[in-house]
């Protein structure tokens, strides 16, 4: 169906952009173009500029990765000392919690 809209004559590919950057959805947008291969099908110019906003946003998601491991490494390291430098995650804490207090 996705598909249909995108190949249809009547679609109009700058108010779709701009509907997708008003919404902040550009990425999601490049994301089903590209993945539904639609690579011939959508002009060049906007193809290419999917393309890099879909990158980017790549690049921005491990970023922000990286920097939720590095807090939640440092939380443990607070909050579990003998824990550090390991990748705190909720669930062992609470498996950790429940053993110390059932032994």
């Amino acid at each position: 169906m996705a598909r249909d809209l995108l190949l249809a004559d009547t679609l109009n590919w700058g108010e779709l952009l701009e509907q997708a950057l008003r919404h902040k959805m550009v990425p999601m947008l490049a994301h089903h173009i590209i993945s539904a291969g639609l690579r011939f099908d959508v002009p060049t110019s906007i193809y290419q500029h999917l393309e890099s906003a879909l990158e980017w946003n790549r690049c921005q998601i491990e970023v922000f990765r990286r920097e939720a491991v590095r807090v939640a490494q440092g939380l443990a390291a607070r909050v579990f000392p003998s824990w550090s430098p390991r990748v705190w995650r909720s669930i062992d804490a609470l498996r950790q919690s429940r053993h110390e207090t059932h032994e």
